[in-house]
């Protein structure tokens, strides 16, 4: 390169008109990139992600509190694989995460053990938010719209109840009534 003589620039080095072709390769040691996801929530100490085409029922997370490292052979937890319902969505409750499938939800928690850091139980098969964005959090209470009714649960104690048509015959289903 030439000088440049504008009174501000002090030098300039050579100009590089071509990629290298020799040196260090990037590699990632003991961690993957993150996995393809539709979906995606903090909770506690973890990042999850889901919605995967290839595994629609996993949630993968990363490790604790590390939130761009993640194993895919090893940082998962699968859900509802009777029926390969899609992770919808997950929103993070007071001490619990709510995973929404099409057909179904479960709860995700952190044991505080290294050997099973994750705990899992499903609450329904039957009713799941149609997308991430059908979540509303407040007061501990989620609710969320399902492909028939709107529902709400209560994560403390991993149960769901229908708001909108209660099970009262006086109320019928949304999904009855059109």
């Amino acid at each position: 390169g030439g000088e440049v003589n504008d009174n501000v620039t002090l030098a300039y080095g050579t100009a590089i008109t071509t990629p290298p072709t020799s040196g260090t390769q990037l590699v990632f040691t003991g961690r993957d990139e993150a996995p393809q996801a539709s979906a995606v929530e903090v909770f506690e100490d973890f990042l999850f992600v889901a919605g995967n085409q290839v595994y629609p029922t996993r949630v993968y997370r990363s490790a604790v509190g590390s939130p761009d490292y993640f194993n895919k052979s090893t940082l998962y937890t699968d859900l509802d694989l009777d029926s390969g319902d899609t992770v919808s969505g997950m929103i993070a409750g007071n001490r619990q995460l709510f995973v929404s499938m099409t057909d179904g939800s479960a709860v995700i928690w952190s044991t505080g053990d290294s050997d099973a850091p994750i705990g899992k139980e499903i609450i329904s098969r039957d009713h799941g938010a149609v997308g991430p964005a059908a979540f509303v959090s407040s007061k501990n209470i989620i609710y969320y719209v399902a492909e028939r009714d709107f529902w709400r649960t209560n994560t403390n104690a991993a149960t769901d109840e229908n708001v909108s048509s209660p099970d009262n015959q006086q109320f019928p289903s949304i999904q009855q009534t059109m």
